[in-house]
């Protein structure tokens, strides 16, 4: 019956098609090749994969989170996602960006963008190619005698905390051994970004303090006249101690000069800049320092840039102030005066001040950025200024992860846990297929 032999025929060609040899699968059908161990043919099995579902044969992970930069939102784990981060690969918080370049200050080798680069340049965030220093104390001339720039950034949760005391023994005839610093009011997850020492000496250079006992040496930002003593010149430093500040508690500065007369010196604050976690708003905070005084002149600092638009919450001011003591001397922010006739008194001893100063009323909300312009008169006292400071709240411009977010890793593939033996049919007579 050769019509029948031809169905039968024409069936096992069909089927014969439709094998496995064929490399094409039916879907619902196990074939063996249905799980794939490398989903994304990187050659590191999904098992063994930081990031299953993108191709990264090198499985970097720079933060050390188990999950592949390819697949990271946060790859340096700061905070701020990889979209926004002007620095994706090194922590950086803050975002400070000194010279505008679209490089965080972290990742930029020269940050004043004047072509030496910052381990050598004797002013790091002001240009100054010719690297000019008259007095040879290592700090370029267009440093001297003026607040620098140390930060400009938009912190998602950051926070500005100063905490001060003198350490003069001059005026008070009491020689001050110790000064314990005490930092409270911290969120307790609070992440520390940045921890500075600033302290100054008269008629006499101390660049190494000791923080809790352990020694903490200083970068020198400059030296100013004899502030009225007749002792010598003021030396001002500041130390990084970001490693050392771990949250609230008492940290305890010994190895400053405090004598009855002679070199002497003026005091010591703690800058310290920290995250909460939990707040959702993006602030601002600028910050520069350095050495600065004279006589009887208006003694003017500028914040520029600096993000005030509606619906900011707070805005605040610091000054730490060297000499500081009763005696006639005004503060004005732009413009407007603060203080009254003797605003830097020597609010945590003799000689030193650290002032704070809420300017929201008098800094109306703005579509543009603004300049902050601090003047410090000396006309009855000779108070020097080194550190000036603006923290503006919820400027609202930085994208971050929230604390409940997580990271998105493409979910690991799981081979079928028992496979299933696939059911062949023969066929009968007539093309009819049996069970």
């Amino acid at each position: 019956m050769p019509t029948v032999r031809l169905v039968v025929a024409s069936t096992l060609l069909a089927l014969a098609a439709c094998g496995p040899d064929n490399g094409r699968h039916v879907p619902g059908e196990f074939t063996p090749d249905a799980y794939d161990s490398d989903q994304d043919d990187d050659g590191v099995v999904n098992e063994s994969d930081n990031c299953p579902g993108k191709a990264n044969p090198d499985q970097s992970d720079v933060d050390g989170d188990h999950i592949g930069d390819a697949c990271d939102d946060d790859s340096d784990n700061d905070g701020v996602i990889d979209m926004s981060d002007n620095c994706k690969l090194i922590p950086n918080t803050d975002q400070s960006d000194l010279d505008g370049d679209q490089q965080g200050d972290v990742c930029d080798d020269d940050d004043d963008n004047d072509s030496v680069p910052d381990a050598t340049d004797n002013c790091s965030t002001v240009p100054n190619t010719d690297q000019a220093d008259a007095d040879n104390n290592m700090v370029g001339n267009v440093c001297q005698g003026v607040l620098n720039p140390l930060l400009s950034g938009k912190i998602p949760g950051g926070h500005l905390y100063t905490v001060g005391l003198a350490t003069a023994g001059r005026y008070t005839d009491v020689v001050v051994a110790s000064a314990p610093l005490q930092v409270m009011g911290l969120p307790a997850d609070a992440q520390i970004i940045h921890a500075w020492l600033h302290w100054a000496v008269i008629g006499t250079t101390t660049p190494t303090v000791n923080l809790n006992g352990v020694p903490v040496t200083g970068k020198i930002l400059g030296i100013t006249p004899d502030t009225c003593w007749s002792i010598g010149i003021n030396t001002m430093y500041r130390a990084d101690v970001t490693s050392m500040i771990t949250g609230n508690g008492t940290y305890t500065i010994t190895g400053l000069p405090s004598t009855l007369s002679g070199p002497d010196s003026q005091g010591i604050s703690l800058s310290v800049i920290y995250r909460d976690k939990n707040e959702p708003d993006t602030n601002f905070i600028e910050i520069k320092d350095g050495a600065y005084y004279q006589q009887g002149v208006p003694i003017t600092t500028v914040l520029d840039k600096v993000p005030h638009p509606a619906g900011y919450k707070t805005a605040k001011v610091t000054h730490f102030v060297a000499d500081a003591q009763p005696a006639n001397d005004t503060l004005t922010i732009d413009g407007i005066p603060y203080g009254g006739n003797d605003a830097f008194p020597g609010n945590v001893g003799a000689m030193w001040d650290v002032r704070v100063d809420d300017i929201m009323p008098n800094f109306p909300p703005g579509d543009t950025d603004t300049m902050v312009t601090s003047t410090v008169t000396a006309s009855g006292d000779c108070v020097a200024p080194l550190f000036v400071s603006v923290e503006v709240t919820n400027i609202g411009t930085v994208v971050i992860l929230k604390s409940n977010e997580t990271q998105h890793a493409a979910p690991t593939i799981a081979p079928p846990a028992t496979p299933v033996t696939p059911v062949v049919r023969r066929p009968g007579r007539n093309g009819v297929y049996l069970p």
